[in-house]
């Protein structure tokens, strides 16, 4: 039992009988063995607790319990022997009870604050509560992801330094995935934090220096979650466009979450349609076709594979939202419909939508929404605000020989435009000729309640609840896309990490600039890329989002119970020097005396030895620096009594232990107008200067400044508390005299309360 022991007659009395009263209940009649950290290190104040159970860790890894020290007077209590306690003083193994041994550790706070805790020693049985490969299925292809975090950014960048310099050295002999696997699992998460993926050590260890330095990586980045709860984690699932061929080949191989997604998304359209999007996947085709009513189910399946894969990684999705057909998708991820009753969905929706085929298509400009209705409304007709992607990215759907028309006209004007790869004008009256055939075809929908949130695009800003029936579909076709409206609606509510699931971003962006605009909080993180490798890019993705400040299930991503204990930097504090600046010394004046005064010259070693200790610290006495003061202005004024006024003591203590190996130096200054001289006293430690105390010396030359018993000089009288100096001086029998003198210094008080020193 790691006891509280402060040594204190009631405190250990309480707890040594309370310690007892447990214990007698043993069966084996072995007594148990106690001890307390504090006679070892002293009393640690309020580190008292986290002493203890340091102590009790380092006892159940190594198997002994150390010797508490200096106990040379046991507690009644324990001198009698009639407790069941023995207090260890000599080194002693630990001994085990059953098939470990336990360790206790009692810390007792302020006010009567009671902690205990109990250290149990590590036994290796591994595989008991593993569970078996065979029902937790195959583990995903994983990329080496290290996460760093700290309290402050300065500590983050050490903390980055100090990973690459034992990626160099002590930790090259550990596995890349191990490291990152413990980093990520056995660390605190702070509000500071980094990420970066690499093959091999000298990879990630360039990278982290490279953050460490501010530079912009693609592998890495830094960010800052805050110090309030996770941010939430909304999946943002875009419209038609983002297609490339090689999508979803590498999350097909290395994420079984997404290949069994995929599968089964892949029966449900091929139910609806009668063919296989896993068959266009796999394709080695030269392109893709851009056909509504293949492109979309392709998109539908691939969206709701990586949200899998995703949360595969330990994202866990707190709110969806859709984008056109991505809503259909959402909708499928939320829980709000089945996967069955999506593809139905997607399926019916691209295929009613093929009717329209060839008849018009769609185009983004770099406009407001207002602004694009003013430069359509008349001068082109059929045109209409589909979509509404960001503050000025908006989307407009019509004949094709008008949208080419208007983007001439609004490229001579310098706006951006950019054809969208649809061939069917989608949210614009053109679809109100399908809209009673969809309401049919959707006529068998079953909703249900979301399992997490889901925000419409087609309300604007509603959460979704169990109303996404045919007519919801119907409007989410024919009507305007609101996703602007939508994404503002979200960061109000809360801080927001939006992840784009997509195989290549097309909407980050204009989250990015709704935020800004907005001026709320987020963060905006894509997931695939065209032509890059998808677990690499899931590593990223995961990075960021942990970068962003969203939660993150690091068990999805390692596996804790395969992981070993392996050692890792610890952590870098962010140091600051809270203590006076040491003045640089100046050079000396003609008229600047200096003198050096060795304390081993004061008194012997052992005398310097003896010093009175306080919570651990020896300091030399402040009378000691004000003596070495007056000698030397004796010395400098020969047979006139000096006399030391305005003394200024420093917070620089130093140690009455190393004053044998020490030497003072005291300079006196050039006299000013009224003839005192500045004086200061100080040491050298580790090549600096040192202050111990500042003042001014001056001649006896007042009748105030006379002792009233024989008109000596009184040269503490400007020196507050010398009585309680002096006292403590007097009573430890400090070495206060020099010598060079004829004797040893004395104290005593005089009427007005000062001290006078004597030789």
């Amino acid at each position: 039992m790691e006891a509280h022991g402060t040594g204190t007659p009631v405190g250990d009395g309480v707890e040594l009988t309370a310690l007892a009263s447990v214990n007698r209940d043993v069966r084996d009649g072995r007594p148990l063995r106690i001890g307390s950290v504090k006679t070892n290190i002293g009393h640690p104040e309020a580190a008292a607790g986290i002493a203890g159970l340091i102590k009790a860790v380092l006892i159940a890894e190594h198997g002994v319990i150390p010797a508490s020290l200096h106990c040379t007077e046991p507690h009644p209590l324990l001198a009698a022997e009639t407790l069941p306690l023995r207090l260890v003083t000599e080194n002693e193994p630990l001994a085990k009870q059953g098939d470990r041994a336990y360790i206790g550790v009692s810390s007792l706070g302020l006010s009567g604050t009671n902690a205990h805790a109990i250290v149990g020693e590590f036994t290796d049985r591994a595989g008991t509560c593993a569970p078996s490969r065979t029902e937790a299925g195959p583990r995903p292809e994983r990329r080496p992801l290290l996460v760093l975090s700290a309290r402050t950014s300065a500590s983050l960048r050490g903390l980055a330094r100090a990973y690459a310099a034992h990626l160099r050295g002590p930790g090259r002999g550990t596995s890349l995935a191990d490291l990152c696997a413990a980093a990520a699992l056995r660390r605190d998460h702070h509000p500071f934090r980094l990420w970066v993926t690499a093959a091999t050590h000298d990879d990630m260890a360039e990278r982290l220096l490279a953050l460490a330095h501010g530079d912009d990586i693609t592998d890495g980045g830094t960010g800052e979650a805050g110090f309030d709860a996770d941010r939430r984690t909304a999946l943002v699932f875009p419209g038609q466009g983002s297609q490339w061929l090689g999508m979803g080949r590498g999350l097909m191989a290395a994420s079984p979450a997404f290949r069994t997604t995929l599968s089964r998304c892949a029966d449900a359209v091929q139910t609806e349609l009668g063919w296989s999007p896993l068959e266009l996947l796999t394709d080695d085709r030269a392109e893709l076709p851009d056909e509504v009513q293949t492109v979309q189910p392709l998109l539908w399946a691939v969206q709701v594979a990586l949200a899998a894969a995703l949360r595969e990684a330990g994202l866990r999705p707190d709110l969806c939202i859709g984008h056109s057909m991505g809503e259909a998708a959402a909708a499928q991820v939320s829980g709000a419909l089945t996967l069955r009753d999506a593809a139905a969905v997607i399926c019916r929706r691209s295929r009613l939508m093929s009717r329209a085929a060839g008849r018009g298509g769609m185009l983004l400009v770099g406009l407001a929404a207002d602004e694009a209705r003013q430069v359509i409304t008349g001068a082109h007709p059929g045109i209409t605000v589909a979509a509404e992607n960001a503050p000025r990215a908006t989307v407009l759907a019509g004949p094709g020989d008008e949208l080419d028309r208007l983007t001439r006209t609004l490229e001579r004007q310098g706006v951006i435009c950019h054809p969208v790869r649809v061939d069917v004008p989608s949210h614009s009256p053109v679809m109100e000729e399908i809209r009673q055939d969809l309401l049919d075809s959707l006529a068998d929908l079953t909703p249900r309640r979301p399992e997490s949130a889901m925000i419409s695009t087609v309300g604007g800003h509603d959460l979704v609840g169990a109303g996404l029936d045919a007519a919801y579909w119907a409007e989410n076709l024919c009507g305007p896309v609101h996703f602007t409206r939508a994404v503002k609606a979200a960061a109000k509510a809360a801080d927001t990490v939006f992840v784009e699931v997509s195989p290549h971003p097309l909407l980050s962006g204009g989250i990015r600039e709704t935020l800004s605009a907005a001026g709320a909080s987020g963060a905006v993180v894509a997931t695939l890329r065209r032509g890059q490798d998808e677990p690499d890019a899931l590593a990223r993705t995961v990075g960021q989002v942990y970068a962003a400040g969203a939660a993150v299930d690091w068990t999805r991503w390692f596996d804790r119970d395969t992981t070993p204990g392996v050692r890792l930097p610890t952590y870098t504090w962010d140091t600051r020097d809270y203590l006076p600046a040491v003045p640089t010394p100046q050079r000396q004046a003609p008229d600047v005396h200096t003198r050096t005064v060795p304390l081993a010259d004061w008194a012997a070693a052992d005398d310097w030895h003896d010093a009175l200790t306080v919570r651990g610290s020896a300091p030399v006495p402040a009378v000691v620096h004000l003596l070495a003061a007056i000698d030397a202005a004796r010395d400098l004024r020969g047979h006139t009594a000096p006399v030391l006024r305005d003394v200024r003591l420093s917070p620089h203590v130093l140690d009455a232990r190393d004053a044998a190996a020490t030497a003072l130096t005291v300079e006196i200054g050039a006299p000013g107008r009224t003839g005192s001289r500045p004086v200061t006293v100080t040491s050298a430690r580790a090549g600096e200067t040192v202050p111990h105390a500042e003042g001014q010396i001056a001649a006896a030359d007042h009748r105030e400044d006379a002792d009233p018993a024989d008109g000596g000089p009184c040269w503490t009288r400007r020196c507050p508390g010398a009585p309680r100096i002096c006292r403590a001086t007097a009573s430890r029998r400090w070495p206060t005299g020099t010598a060079s003198r004829s004797g040893p210094a004395w104290h005593r008080w005089n009427n007005s309360g000062a001290t006078r020193a004597s030789s």
